[in-house]
This record gives C-alpha cells, structure tokens and sequence, in this order.
C-alpha cells in the first residue's frame, strides 16, 4: 500500500491542484485538509462545508471526526455549486446525469488523467490523506496525533503517510 500512495510538495501540489476541474480540485482540497477518505468527501454534506467546520462519522471506521476547511474551499464549495446547480437538496457532489453521488471509481479516473499529464505517476486515492497527514508532521505535530487525527487503529499505519518527510 505504501509505494502506491503519494504525497506532494507543496509547490507541486499547487500546480497539480489548479489544474484540476473544479469537482476534483474541490474534493483534493477537502481530502487534503481534513484527512477524510474519498468515500467519506463524497458524501458530505452542503451546509457542512459551508459552515467549515463539522462532524462526521467515517464509513470505513464508524469513527466520529472533527473536519475543518479553510475560507477558500468553502468559496470553491460555493462556486461548484453555482456552476453546477446542484440538485440534490443536502448532498454536495452529486452526478448531474444519474442524481445520483459520485463514485470514487469515477472521480479517481479522473484524477488519474489529469495526474499523469503532470508526470505524476504515484497519485492515489490515498494521496490526500498522506499529503494532510505529512503536513501536520511537518507543523510540528506528533505521530500519535497524527495517528488520532486519521483514526488509524496502529502507530505503524500512519508511519508509513509519513514516510519520505525531510527531518524524519
């Protein structure tokens, strides 16, 4: 699982993220600032977004966990849904053609494409969650917080999101 997953310097990862279209860009920003698995970005909620901050229960864990976004994904959040008209009354990232949310499959191949344009060839859908684990380690926080903060069950899982952080 670890050499699949990658995570991305800061500088790179402003130039892969404005690249995206502004669904995926909206998701990598959300992964990559709350640590939520793909899944769990894709059924979140419109107000929860809007409001920055929220509580959510992980589908793969059942854990509860605190989320919070910064002011410019909440207005990317508000221009998807201008641009987009959103359908669905709560959920944020519906398909417009089924009304039905998106799969993971779907907005990871997109991903993908986009990803291996830029000669990015270890993007995941993992990669947010590693790229948000590396850059608490590097504001200066523990592993066992890190640990808490991505609900991993074992120290030795989240070692592996950190792997390859300069000063480790």
């Amino acid at each position: 699982m670890g050499n699949r997953m990658n995570a991305l310097s800061s500088a790179r990862a402003e130039v892969f993220i404005h690249s995206l279209p502004l669904r995926e860009r909206l998701i990598w920003r959300i992964g990559s600032q709350t640590g939520l698995r793909l899944t769990d970005i894709l059924n979140l909620y419109k107000k929860d977004v809007l409001s920055g901050k929220w509580t959510t229960r992980e589908r793969k864990t059942g854990k509860r966990k605190r989320c919070r976004v910064d002011q410019e994904t909440i207005m990317l959040a508000r221009a998807y849904m201008e641009t987009y008209k959103t359908p669905h009354k709560k959920k944020l990232f519906i398909n417009m053609r089924t009304k039905k949310p998106f799969t993971r499959q779907n907005t990871w191949k997109n991903v993908k494409k986009i990803a291996k344009k830029h000669n990015l060839r270890k993007i995941a859908p993992h990669s947010t969650r590693k790229t948000f684990a590396q850059e608490l380690l590097k504001a200066g926080y523990d592993v066992a917080y890190i640990q808490k903060q991505l609900n991993h069950a074992k120290e030795e899982t989240t070692k592996i999101y950190l792997k390859n952080v300069k000063g480790r």
